[in-house]
């Protein structure tokens, strides 16, 4: 077997990914964390507007669906607001401007502007019930942006939710309150510590792979990215992590004569549905064929796969996860 044919032949089985269906920041605990009253106390105004911003490192560069987030309240009751909008937006900041609008580069409204009613339990992650969802890319950083109008608290509801103070992470915040803080332009205080403690519910964009690692075995690859059904995907093996740039974004892979290889569809028969179109839920399937030669064993690469849409960033709307293959006796 000459030593491109072996570059090429390099293939293993693809590990399960860890699905996260929740993402913490800082952490999986709502009773940690000093209370701030900003920007739930609707006694100290009833007109808000807040914004948090969350780095790709503290959301663990999981790229994935934002379905719903969820504070950690202090105390029980209801919150209300006449109107109430939620927008996310990736970043490549790592501050915030007192200006809202450049902190939301590529605005993506999840909580059309409507009336809000919320149910905070004391201690406990209580979503707020987003209305449309958010494909995070987890290369980016992320800003979260929310304000209303007419806010009101009932049934012991303080306002009070758990902070960054305690933890060891820094959530950094701006905010307004105020006649005007609604539809104004501009924060009265930008980018200082003790943001809200936070959870995500996300679908995170996976690559699942089973079946045999075996010289001769065959891999299946389970592609799940549940928010881009009927989008084109193409999945990619390299020797390394690269990374590769893509825009502000970078794919996880080097570009290398495999990567190469794999993407250009030059062996079908190893390198099988690398391209092709997911089903409406968002899933589709690739296989490896390892060639039978025991000199592979022990060797290892890196797979992942993207999803394709013209009215995205460089036309790439979804970024897997990199994993690590190896050959196995």
């Amino acid at each position: 077997m000459s030593r491109t044919f072996l570059a090429i032949a390099l293939c293993a089985l693809v590990s399960a990914a860890a699905a996260a269906d929740e993402i913490y920041v800082p952490g999986n605990n709502p009773t940690l964390g000093g209370g701030n009253n900003w920007p739930w106390n609707a006694t100290t105004s009833s007109e808000w507007r807040y914004q948090l911003l969350f780095t790709a490192t503290q959301l663990g560069h999981k790229a994935g669906i934002i379905k719903d987030i969820a504070f950690a309240p202090t105390t029980t009751g209801t919150h209300t607001s006449q109107k109430f909008e939620m927008t996310f937006s990736h970043t490549s900041a790592t501050a915030l401007s007192s200006t809202w609008a450049a902190n939301l580069p590529w605005p993506v409204v999840v909580y059309p502007e409507g009336p809000l009613t919320w149910n905070p339990v004391r201690d406990t992650w209580s979503p707020l019930g987003l209305r449309q969802s958010f494909v995070y890319d987890g290369q980016s950083n992320l800003v979260v942006d929310l304000r209303y109008l007419g806010g009101a608290m009932s049934g012991g509801f303080t306002g009070v939710c758990h902070s960054d103070s305690g933890w060891s992470v820094t959530i950094l915040r701006s905010w307004r309150y105020g006649a005007g803080a609604y539809s104004g332009a501009t924060a009265l205080t930008a980018s200082t510590t003790g943001g809200l403690i936070t959870r995500f519910t996300m679908d995170v964009v996976l690559l699942i792979g089973s079946g045999s690692t075996r010289p001769g075995g065959k891999v299946t690859l389970a592609l799940q990215a549940p928010a881009d059904g009927g989008l084109p995907y193409q999945l990619g093996t390299s020797f390394g992590l690269g990374p590769t740039p893509i825009g502000a974004r970078t794919l996880q892979l080097s570009l290398d004569d495999l990567l190469v290889v794999s993407v250009g569809g030059k062996l079908p028969a190893v390198f099988q549905n690398y391209s092709g179109r997911l089903d409406t839920k968002g899933e589709g399937q690739g296989a490896i064929l390892i060639p039978n030669d025991r000199r592979l064993l022990g060797l290892r690469l890196h797979t992942a796969f993207l999803t394709l849409d013209g009215a995205s960033p460089q036309g790439v709307r979804s970024i897997s996860e990199p994993f690590t293959f190896s050959v196995t006796p």
